[in-house]
């Protein structure tokens, strides 16, 4: 599994009034997501149907979203005391989840399609679908998960990408501290670099 954290400035605002009218997040229970441009879905735990995302909405814990035609912002609660935290996720689909504790760190698991792996030559030649990815900019404590790694991201902007030989970090803007869970090592990455946490062979 590949993770990526992203720890940037807590107290953060949100940049649209409609957002500011929401209840506050609750750690561990809701978060507020926004529109920030093109078409959003999100589909609410315990549910089979997506609904598009238009005004601003708080969701619980759990909610997918499918930013693969648009762009969400997502507002979380930064600690128990009810500071905040924000960012804007786009081109993947991804469940959000929340650590407990006085730092909680908000998580976006990618939940689109697995890469199409297979072996044979047939089914190379049909799929398209060879990669699945997750882009994050923004600040606060935000994981974004893959398959094979963990990213802990501070003033960021990343990509995370699950591809067919490993989950792919790449860093366009601050440092990224990648756990690569099948070596059991921590590597750093800065701006303008990337890392690959291998899938076994």
């Amino acid at each position: 599994m590949l993770v990526a954290t992203c720890a940037l400035g807590l107290g953060a605002t949100a940049g649209n009034s409609a957002v500011r009218q929401l209840p506050p997040p609750v750690a561990g229970k809701t978060v507020n997501a926004t529109l920030r441009a093109g078409k959003v879905r999100y589909r609410l735990p315990g549910t089979t149907a997506f609904v598009q995302l238009t005004d601003p909405v708080q969701v619980p814990i759990g909610t997918t979203f499918d930013t693969t035609a648009g762009r969400v912002t997502l507002m979380s609660a930064g600690d128990p005391q009810g500071d905040t935290q924000k960012a804007w996720f786009y081109e993947g689909t991804f469940t959000v989840g929340q650590t407990s504790g006085a730092h909680p760190v908000t998580t976006l698991k990618l939940a689109g399609a697995e890469p199409v792996c297979s072996k044979t030559a047939s089914v190379r030649a049909t799929s398209k679908r060879k990669s699945r990815h997750l882009w994050g900019d923004g600040k606060g404590r935000f994981r974004t998960s893959g398959n094979f790694a963990s990213a802990t991201v501070r003033g960021t902007r990343w990509v995370v990408i699950d591809r067919c030989d490993g989950t792919l970090t790449r860093v366009v803007r601050g440092t990224v501290a990648v756990r690569d869970f099948r070596r059991k090592v921590t590597v750093i990455v800065t701006a303008g670099h990337e890392y690959l946490a291998k899938a076994p062979k």
